[in-house]
């Protein structure tokens, strides 16, 4: 199965420690790494693999904030750094297995072992499309409660490749570079009838739609 590097987005007003994570984790090749200043600059939060939120306020606000985040990306981990949380927050994140706090200061190494930490974790767990459950390490569908379909590991390989440009139009030829390499013999019939089978299996034709330069995968948010 091909592996892809994850998504991490970091937000925070801190320029500076923006400015030094992001040079410390452009050495990183397992993840890759955006910065924003504030949450308003966040368009799209359903391939995220990893939120990293900084300097939340010390009131109920913030605490609103990140579960609202967190229930639009509930199969992902949040992130908090934070030194002076007030104690009802802190309590309510510590109680929740979906954020983990990073006490300020802290140092790169300890910070990334974190970070793959979750990464590893999410890896391992749900991506939603629709109202089918898509569990890529068990190359397995959930339609149902009484309907699970396999994959096969090319069907498995476009599935997440198309995924990991969600909203994306991804052509012919990068699905063919990416999920069969440059083989000989490999063409385009050969991509099509994959994506024939593989939509036969989800079931639902506007999970998986066909554009003018190739193909887009539309998702929604998690259930």
């Amino acid at each position: 199965m091909i592996k892809y590097a994850q998504i991490v987005f970091l937000v925070s007003s801190d320029r500076d420690l923006n400015d030094a994570l992001f040079d410390q984790f452009q050495l990183v090749d397992s993840f890759k790494f955006h910065k924003f200043n504030n949450l308003n600059d966040l368009k799209d939060l359903s391939n995220i693999d990893l939120l990293i939120f900084n300097e939340i306020n010390h009131d109920q606000k913030s605490l609103e904030i990140l579960s609202k985040i967190q229930s639009r990306n509930n199969y992902n981990s949040i992130l908090v750094l934070s030194n002076q949380l007030d104690s009802r927050i802190y309590g309510e994140l510590r109680n929740s297995d979906r954020f983990f706090i990073i006490e300020k200061p802290f140092n790169y190494e300890d910070l990334e072992r974190v970070i793959l930490q979750n990464l590893n974790r999410s890896a391992s767990e749900t991506i939603y499309l629709n109202e089918i459950q898509f569990h890529p390490n068990k190359k397995l569908l959930v339609i149902s409660e009484v309907n699970e379909v396999r994959l096969t590991e090319k069907e498995t390989d476009i599935l997440m490749f198309l995924y990991s440009f969600a909203n994306q139009t991804v052509s012919k030829k990068q699905l063919l570079d990416e999920v069969w390499g440059y083989k000989d013999g490999v063409t385009t019939h050969t991509l099509e009838t994959h994506l024939y089978y593989l939509r036969k299996k989800l079931g639902d034709d506007k999970i998986i739609s066909t554009e003018k330069d190739g193909y887009l995968l539309s998702t929604v948010s998690a259930g």
